[in-house]
């Protein structure tokens, strides 16, 4: 039976499969066999295919190849990989791997692979129902994401992206490092109480905006809780 504990922005359970957070939109669940075919496609965006890489030091070429992240825990036991699954439809959109920093054992760093034009909106719930994780479950005092680099927005849809993980992280933390393909951010715990407001009132907009099917409207009006 699951065995329930509180967080805030996500409930985590343990159950025989591993660890389960389940938020409001988005639920992690322990990578299972089943869902490889459904994650392959996303190594089709040349940022995961440069992610994996620098993630699990070698090449993916094949969905059989892909399978490696599924015994990537017998060679980094301290690791944890889910698939990351949308609430409403149950699909998976993406994986999450986190392993403890082999330098430094207050500090854990995780690899997040989404679709390229999920990253901003889906990047952004992932951090919000993780981190509370990392440092109030776990007890890390730093975190740090690497992500493949995010898409710039302009125009009518540039508020959008100054409230997700590029506006909010990248005014907030401590470190932000970009590769070619890739950024990183790097969260301590002293920043994430004061960060998680302003993530919390995003997802809040957010989930209004799909109540009254007016997005842009919606965004525009909750704008200053971040400023």
């Amino acid at each position: 039976m699951a065995s329930p504990h509180s967080s805030i922005g996500s409930e985590v359970s343990v159950d025989d499969s591993g660890i389960i957070l389940q938020g409001l939109t988005l639920d992690f669940i322990p990578i299972q066999p089943e869902h490889i075919p459904n994650l392959y496609h996303l190594l089709e965006d040349e940022e995961n295919v440069s992610l994996f890489k620098e993630t699990y030091g070698r090449t993916c070429n094949s969905s059989n190849d892909l399978r490696f992240i599924l015994e990537y825990r017998h060679i980094r036991p301290q690791s944890l990989t889910w698939t990351i699954v949308d609430k409403p439809t149950r699909e998976p959109i993406g994986w999450w791997v986190m392993r403890t920093n082999t330098d430094d054992a207050s500090t854990t760093q995780a690899a997040s692979f989404l679709r390229r034009r999920e990253r901003v909106e889906r990047g952004t719930e992932c951090v919000h129902y993780m981190n509370p994780f990392v440092f109030d479950q776990l007890g890390y005092r730093k975190f740090e994401i690497r992500a493949g680099t995010q898409q710039e927005c302009s125009g009518p849809t540039g508020g959008l992206q100054a409230m997700t993980l590029v506006g909010i992280l990248s005014r907030q933390l401590q470190d932000l490092s970009r590769s070619q393909h890739s950024d990183l951010y790097v969260l301590t715990r002293e920043q994430w109480p004061a960060l998680s407001e302003a993530v919390q009132a995003w997802l809040d907009a957010k989930m209004v905006c799909k109540t009254q099917q007016s997005t842009e409207t919606s965004f525009a009006t909750h704008y200053d809780l971040l400023k």
